[in-house]
């Protein structure tokens, strides 16, 4: 991807985390024109630290839930393997 185009799409995600989370409460749109605060301008980005922490937020939570999950299949994988 180009920088454009990540740059285009963390937009979005912001925009979209604003929207639900925060009900448009607080700016968190760039250039995208998603959200009531959009500036459709490329060269002005402004994101709230509030959405920035809630999408680490989000990525750490699904990072840790999918390492548990992995450990699991493979404690279940490692009993199976005893009992036969």
């Amino acid at each position: 991807m180009k920088k454009e185009e990540v740059i285009e799409r963390l937009c979005i995600l912001a925009s979209q985390v604003a929207t639900v989370k925060f009900h448009n409460s607080i700016p968190a749109d760039c250039f995208c024109g998603e959200t009531k605060f959009s500036t459709g301008n490329a060269e002005i980005i402004e994101v709230s630290p509030e959405v920035i922490a809630f999408i680490e937020a989000a990525v750490q939570n699904k990072l840790k839930f999918d390492q548990t999950k992995e450990k699991l299949k493979a404690n279940i994988r490692a009993g199976a393997d005893q009992i036969t």
